[in-house]
């Protein structure tokens, strides 16, 4: 099990490339399963430019001798809710405070 965090444009979005042609490649079985979604203040202005709205965790768990299958299990939905609503009052202050 490992903890990785990937940078997303959309609350759906998940494409790490490497990741999935790894698992392909070395017949591993990949279940990645969110832990939360963040944000980064001090990295705002820099996202915007590469259209990045939050960060995504995940605890991944990788298993020999599969079938290259990648799945991505989403968050509960209280704690989404509960996340988005931070980064969204995080976007909010930090728009009126800068």
């Amino acid at each position: 099990m490992r903890l990785l965090n990937q940078a997303a444009k959309s609350p759906q979005w998940f494409d790490d490339v490497h990741l999935k042609e790894f698992a392909r490649r070395e017949h591993y079985d990949l279940d990645m399963y969110t832990f939360r979604y963040g944000l980064e203040v001090d990295r705002l202005e820099e996202w915007k430019k590469h259209g990045v709205t939050h960060t995504v965790f995940y605890n991944a768990v990788l298993r020999n001798g599969g079938t290259g299958q990648v799945i991505v299990h989403d968050a509960p939905l209280l704690r989404k809710l509960g996340n988005f609503a931070q980064i969204y009052l995080f976007r909010a202050l930090h728009r009126f405070c800068v």
